[in-house]
């Protein structure tokens, strides 16, 4: 499916943004972080420019140093520890700049296909402190109308950012032989499977 497609897509199956879900996963699936980015942007040029110019994302760089500081320490634990079977990567998003964090969760169940096993990790599971992802999801300061392909295109762009400076970041660490998950609180994960 190409970008014009799926514009195409959502505006003719009433907005089904499980169609994200699925463009994202294929791009993790063959380990492509930046044709994952493109493919988000093209849509949103083709949808809106003046919008995409406002919400573009120039440097994630911050983003994946903090990613990596996290990694460095889950790279530790999971050496240590064999009953950790993926780490989950996890930001609540409530369009507020200051509780925004991703954060690492060593969970000690995965099952694809289920969210029960998110829930499968202590206090002493979570890795904390990570970057704040608000600065990546621009389209919330623009006063979209909510529910539209018009905030919808903006939100897929910047969420796109965020799981491919994930990649890059999973991708470094070669040591990690479990699988990585990353999604917003409640609403899915995209699973980044360790390279064979």
């Amino acid at each position: 499916m190409t970008p014009a497609e799926w514009i195409d897509y959502l505006e003719t199956n009433n907005m089904d943004i499980t169609s994200a879900w699925r463009i994202r996963q294929e791009f993790a699936d063959q380990q492509d972080a930046d044709g994952l980015i493109s493919f988000f942007r093209e849509a949103q040029q083709l949808h809106d420019s003046e919008v995409f110019q406002k919400v573009e994302v120039t440097d994630s760089v911050p983003l994946e140093e903090g990613l990596r500081k996290l990694f460095h320490i889950a790279e530790g634990r999971v050496t240590d520890d064999e009953s950790i079977k993926a780490i989950h990567c996890e930001y609540y998003f409530d369009g507020d700049d200051s509780n925004c964090e991703a954060n690492l969760y060593l969970c000690h169940d995965f099952q694809e296909g289920s969210d029960e096993w998110l829930c499968d990790w202590t206090d002493s599971d979570e890795i904390s402190d990570g970057p704040f992802v608000y600065p990546y999801l621009k389209y919330e300061q623009l006063g979209l109308e909510p529910y539209s392909i018009d905030e919808y295109l903006p939100r897929a762009y910047g969420e796109a950012v965020l799981l491919a400076s994930y990649m890059r970041t999973v991708k470094i660490f070669k040591g990690i032989r479990i699988p990585c998950t990353f999604g917003e609180h409640d609403s899915g994960y995209t699973i980044i499977r360790p390279v064979a």
